[in-house]
């Protein structure tokens, strides 16, 4: 276990990878191919990303926004 991560971050971290392999499973079928690189340059071409990358963006603009939502509320605070 990963010092800093929870038991249910894990299982959704596993999550994702079983859905990001899901999505990469059906290019290949999509595709007829099962050459990897292919599928990521498919992928990369197409602006296709996987969940887990997503995930990522998503969590750094929401944890973007809320310190800047802090910050804000910081100065508008009485002292």
């Amino acid at each position: 276990m990963t010092l800093g991560c929870s038991t249910n971050d894990m299982i959704l971290g596993s999550k994702v990878k079983i859905v990001g392999l899901t999505v990469t499973r059906f290019l290949m079928k999509l595709f007829k191919s099962s050459n990897i690189s292919l599928i990521n340059d498919s992928r990369y071409y197409f602006n296709f990303e996987l969940p887990s990358e997503l995930l990522m963006k998503r969590k750094d603009k929401f944890i973007e926004k809320f310190m800047a939502s802090q910050s804000l509320l910081d100065c508008f605070a009485i002292h």
